[in-house]
């Protein structure tokens, strides 16, 4: 396949991607929504049926696009025909999709947007040493757009000023009225509010592009030499320069592009190189790619890229490996591609490529120590203040991000790294890290098995649409719960004695016999792990977890509630009444919440650690005494875990006590024991109809699979 048609193919995931992210965010709308209790179809589901129908669609014309590919087939016109496609996409987003609700936002975006505010939105009030008095409102919502946008003040000022005050004025006069026009004098300062498009709000990979918009808030002249920043620009140009600058500026506003500029290059440095790849990803999605005319307030999608690329590669040379630069260069082509039809674009345009030669020397100059000594803001204050921030992208390196993208290749979540002291002894990975090994597993091994499914002609454009799809739910839950962990692994982050560590690993007792026992001591344990033939991810602390012949293991952050039913009966040979979807509500917790189950309550919940167990070793989870003497039982009998068994485990908790119990997130709650067995011919992850395998929450039950069930359902269809 040649070049173009690569850049043809790349462009075809990313918008195979974006219906996809469409169909799940109507899939969730449904399930939130509009599935009644009896199961009925509503005049809603018709509604979303037709989106459906839509989506189904488009997968037909890329079908059609990927097949002529394949065989060099069509006038060869495929990224203006793509283009068409995308603007026909954002249509049924922006015009129609507000008609249907906005499903609940993710816990994780919450946990991003509490990054920004403590080591971002702070910085003002730090800044200016008034960190009582000065209240400062921060937001992250959903919106109808296709593109992130920022509110610096209250989102609806402009229909307060403009129309409701308008009005107000226009009443009082014609009734001689007193009516007191609404107060529309807000402070800049006081609330701040960045919106994502609603479709991406389960889509971390797209979340960093949001720091850019914060970029916008925090921008104070006192970060230029208390100056504009065109005139802290123009103030280390020569005379020559200058008048470069004097005739340009008469086609496009500097001001506006510095200011653009340094928003992308502050976000890509304290979130580290995934703000490329997300600021790709913005970019691919907007309409206006061709102007003709080079009088804009923006710089060209292809300009900003570049120069965050070459500020990146400054800034992160010991990542910078052939493979990252390789997927930078490939999706970079597309918009390459694009830019090449505007005759005032960045690659076509003699005085847009001088301008960008100044920027970047500009930039470094401003971002980086002359010395070496690595970021260095022009400000004293943001320098002082972003440090919090900024150390974990200096973490950043490429031996984490591979054995991060190792995980994603087996299914894993990746909360967790090796520490430098011990192969045994585990850390928080960062947001940053995480998002970065996501895209370019995403862009490299995720993209191929994606193209296998689209290649696949046995397929319909519905059934690709749903095998994809799945593949994309999958994809977000490992990075979700990643994120999601990481924080409780920051928290709960303890030293470890690495000497006894040691030891346990060298114990080498005499009258050890393993044919007496079939239990795993503390030293088996340890050894399978250090093999990797026993998988525990995380490990937050291994000192504390690792017992005799036990593994504390933790709760995890989702909850389902049962509520009572109105059918009053559990009947698996009745499909057409599912109280599993109507008796009860799945609960994620964010950092520090709590769950409180009361007397008499059951609930599910599920171990925080992702458990793989090799095909010789059986499992058995337990309760802690600590909790059994508060009367709280962690599982329904449902011990026993098969040998080669992969997810997490699903604790049914009961309440047998007489108090309430408040229960948080990464509480060592449970115990696991792990017993040897000779190879079973089938083990767990082998079984095919095994039900719970690789789940990364807890599930609830399904019985109703079971093959006696089918038969008895079958049976009473009879009758």
């Amino acid at each position: 396949m040649g070049n173009k048609d690569a850049i043809i193919k790349d462009y075809i995931f990313e918008i195979v991607e974006r219906i996809s992210r469409f169909y799940i965010h109507l899939d969730e709308i449904k399930n939130q929504f509009y599935v009644n209790e009896d199961n009925k179809v509503n005049d809603k589901l018709i509604f979303i049926n037709s989106y459906i129908d839509c989506l189904v669609k488009y997968f037909d014309i890329i079908k059609d696009l990927n097949e002529k590919l394949l065989n060099y087939q069509g006038n060869g016109n495929f990224i203006e025909d793509l283009k068409t496609l995308i603007i026909s996409l954002n249509h049924l987003h922006r015009k129609y999709l507000g008609h249907l609700p906005r499903p609940s936002e993710p816990v994780e975006l919450k946990r991003f947007g509490r990054i920004i505010e403590k080591h971002v939105i702070n910085l003002n009030k730090a800044i200016e040493l008034d960190l009582e008095s000065h209240k400062n409102p921060f937001s992250i919502y959903l919106s109808e757009e296709v593109g992130e946008m920022t509110y610096l003040k209250d989102p609806i000022l402009e229909f307060k000023n403009e129309k409701l005050n308008s009005f107000i004025n226009s009443y009082n006069e014609k009734t001689n009225s007193k009516i007191d026009l609404i107060n529309i004098d807000i402070e800049e300062n006081d609330t701040f509010h960045i919106s994502i498009p609603r479709i991406d709000a389960n889509n971390p990979c797209r979340w960093p592009t949001l720091m850019h918009e914060v970029a916008h808030k925090i921008y104070k002249k006192e970060y230029f030499n208390n100056k504009e920043i065109e005139e802290d620009f123009i103030s280390q140009l020569d005379e020559i320069q200058k008048k470069f600058i004097n005739s340009i500026s008469k086609k496009i506003n500097i001001r506006s592009w510095l200011i653009e500029c340094w928003c992308d290059l502050f976000a890509c440095l304290v979130t580290g190189p995934v703000f490329w790849f997300s600021q790709f990803s913005a970019f691919i999605f907007q309409e206006k790619f061709d102007f003709n005319r080079i009088d804009e307030l923006y710089p060209k999608a292809l300009f900003r890229l570049t120069l965050i690329r070459r500020i990146l590669e400054h800034r992160f040379p010991s990542i910078f490996s052939d493979e990252l630069n390789e997927l930078m260069k490939s999706a970079e082509s597309i918009l390459a591609t694009i830019d090449s039809t505007d005759d005032y674009g960045f690659s076509k345009e003699d005085d847009i490529r001088q301008l960008f030669l100044y920027f970047r020397v500009y930039f470094l100059n401003y971002f980086f120590n002359p010395k070496g000594e690595g970021i260095q803001f022009g400000s004293s204050a943001l320098n002082k203040n972003l440090r919090p921030l900024i150390k974990y992208t200096e973490e950043i390196n490429t031996a984490t991000i591979n054995l991060l993208i190792k995980s994603l290749k087996k299914g894993h979540p990746i909360p967790s790294k090796i520490s430098n002291n011990s192969d045994l002894i585990e850390s928080p990975t960062f947001i940053q890290e995480i998002l970065l090994a996501a895209w370019m597993y995403r862009n490299k091994e995720f993209k191929e098995e994606i193209f296998k499914d689209i290649n696949n002609k046995e397929l319909s454009s519905g059934e690709l649409l749903l095998k994809v799809v799945n593949n994309f739910v999958k994809f977000d839950k490992s990075i979700l719960r990643s994120i999601q962990v990481s924080e409780w692994f920051d928290l709960l982050e303890a030293e470890v004695n690495t000497e006894k560590l040691a030891n346990i690993l060298d114990n080498k007792d005499n009258d050890y016999n393993p044919l007496e026992s079939s239990v795993l001591n503390d030293s088996e344990i340890l050894n399978y792990i250090k093999e990797e033939e026993l998988k525990i991810i995380p490990i937050i602390n291994i000192d504390k977890q690792l017992g005799s012949t036990s593994f504390d293991i933790r709760l995890g952050t989702s909850f389902q509630v049962y509520l009572h039913t109105k059918y009053g009966i559990v009947d698996f040979a009745n499909p057409s009444i599912d109280t599993r979807i109507h008796n009860s509500k799945m609960i994620d917790l964010d950092f520090l919440e709590s769950i409180t189950i009361s007397p008499g309550q059951f609930i599910l919940g599920h171990s925080m650690e992702y458990l793989k167990l090799p095909p010789k070793i059986a499992g058995q989870v337990e309760g802690r005494s600590s909790f059994a003497r508060l009367g709280l039982q962690i599982h329904m009998t449902a011990s026993f875990i098969d040998p080669g068994f992969e997810g997490v485990l699903t604790f049914e908790i009961f309440n047998a006590g007489p108090n309430p119990i408040k229960l948080f997130p990464g509480l060592r709650i449970a115990q696991l024991r792990f017993f040897k067995a000779n190879n079973p011919f089938i083990p767990y992850n082998r079984n095919l109809e095994a039900k719970y395998s690789g789940l990364l929450t807890h599930n609830d039950s399904m019985q109703f699979k079971d093959y006696e069930m089918k038969k008895i359902r079958d049976e009473l269809l009879k009758k």
